[in-house]
Parts: C-alpha cells; structure tokens; sequence
C-alpha cells in the first residue's frame, strides 16, 4: 500500500521538471517498500537459535539469551535489555504459535519480568 501511495504521488514529478530529489525520491520510495515487504515475507520476524534472539530487519539487531539481564512488557513489546544492547520485540505482529515459543524461551531464563 505505502509502494502505490508513494508511486501516486511521485509518478507526476516524473513528467514535471521537478528537482532531481523528487525524482529520486520518486523511484526510491517505492521500490524500497516493495523490497522492505519481500523481505519480510521471506524472513521472520524474529529468530530464536544458537541461545540468541535475533530480528531480521534490514538492520538486524541480536542479543545472546544468557546476557539478558531484564526483560519488560509495555504496550504490547518486550523489551530485552543487557548491559550495553536493548532489543524491542512487537509482539502484535508475531503469529500466536510463534509467541507462545517466544513466551516459553524467555520463561526458561529465569529472570524478572517488569
């Protein structure tokens, strides 16, 4: 949805003689969320494996289990924190089989939830 609103509202600066931002944003816009969309759909959201907890974004974030020092629960996130690094989990996108493994990984550290 956001590729075709972005492609809406640049495809007239393509025919206008627009500044060459424009027209880079124009074609960049797009083409990055139909990429940000297929790279979702081929990775998970999250990776539990080989005691770490990773997120497959564009800029993955991981954090080893046993360094885990607090994790808190606010607005629907989890927040996983050591002492230098801090990972936040949305849990609304997760499907519930996959946050129920989620649930039962960080259960078996032992630590506080807050």
């Amino acid at each position: 949805m956001y590729a075709l609103l972005f492609l809406i509202i640049g495809l007239p600066e393509l025919f206008r003689d627009a500044d060459i931002w424009m027209f880079v944003l124009a074609i960049l816009l797009p083409i990055s969320c139909v990429l940000r969309c297929g790279y979702q759909k081929k990775y998970q959201y999250i990776t539990i494996e080989h005691g770490s907890i990773r997120t497959n974004n564009f800029f993955q974030k991981e954090v080893q289990l046993s360094e885990i020092k607090t994790i808190e629960k606010y607005a629907g996130n989890y927040i996983l924190k050591t002492d230098t690094k801090k990972l936040t989990i949305d849990t609304t996108i997760i499907a519930p089989n996959s946050l129920t493994a989620l649930n039962a990984a960080l259960d078996n550290l032992a630590i506080e939830w807050y």
